[in-house]
């Protein structure tokens, strides 16, 4: 039942994420078929009145689920957004609410095989002017079009990329493409992911630093049952749910509430993947 609740839980994630990044790409641009225009989105629900399974992002315990962390990357402010389109070629478009212009962006492309660690296989710089309250199709090049070739087998790639701005500082969540049949990789291609350190930052925060051995999809950081039990406590992680795609990430947990203060060690955080947890 675990695992189900889980595997559920991405389900609703990454499609809430798919039909939201769709509203958001076709802003401002209006089909002859009556088609776009579609710059606001709401999604259902927020939170829950009792305890059930629901679409719910947070429960009825004000726990965030697997969409709540999503929704934080979908909504962000400037999105990179892709998918494959109905040929199965993939397409990449740039999303900004920003009322300002962004000018000399980079955009990173980084195509990423799971037989090959965390050195990409292709990567391309493309230099970006981003109208306020647009979206943009980017072009993709023909040697990633080449590379990256469903009619092959998409599932060997995962698609990343990234935002900057002129001082090289990340102006967008990563995008990930992961491929649609992910079942058919294996997962003894999957890396695995552990707790490196944990450090405490302030009186309710502490950074979690994580390490990995390859691709991993979908990771779910948690505290352990004990703990949670103990002190009845209400946490949150700066991110969650995510595609770890390189060897080291950071993320702040934050304690939320709790009925006695404690400290936390990495004994006392747990770390799973879509297989695993």
């Amino acid at each position: 039942m675990d695992r189900f609740a889980f595997l559920t839980q991405v389900h609703q994630a990454i499609a809430i994420q798919v039909q939201t990044e769709h509203y958001r790409r076709w802003r401002g641009k209006l089909h002859p078929d009556g088609r776009g225009n579609t710059m606001c989105a709401l999604y259902w629900q927020l939170n829950d009145v009792w305890a059930a399974p629901s679409w719910s992002s947070i429960d009825f315990d004000f726990n965030w689920k697997a969409l709540h962390y999503f929704a934080r990357r979908f909504f962000a402010p400037v999105i990179v957004s892709m998918y494959l389109d109905k040929n199965e070629g993939v397409e990449m478009f740039v999303v900004s609410d920003k009322t300002k212009p962004l000018l000399n962006y980079t955009l990173s492309i980084d195509l990423l095989a799971w037989t090959n660690g965390f050195k990409p296989v292709y990567s391309a710089n493309k230099q970006l002017d981003i109208k306020p309250l647009s979206s943009i199709q980017i072009d993709i090049d023909d040697e990633l079009r080449k590379r990256y070739n469903t009619q092959n087998d998409e599932t060997e790639y995962v698609i990343r990329a990234t935002l900057s701005n002129s001082k090289g500082l990340p102006v967008s969540p990563t995008a990930v493409l992961l491929p649609d049949k992910l079942y058919k990789i294996g997962t003894s291609y999957y890396g695995n992911a552990e707790i490196a350190s944990v450090s405490k930052l302030s009186s309710n925060e502490y950074e979690v630093s994580l390490k990995a051995s390859g691709i991993v999809p979908i990771v779910w950081l948690d505290l352990k049952a004990p703990i949670k039990r103990k002190y009845e406590v209400l946490f949150w992680f700066s991110d969650n749910a995510f595609v770890m795609t390189q060897e080291q990430v950071k993320v702040v947990l934050k304690i939320v509430a709790s009925n006695a203060e404690f400290t936390i060690s990495k004994e006392d955080i747990s770390v799973c993947h879509i297989a695993s947890c």
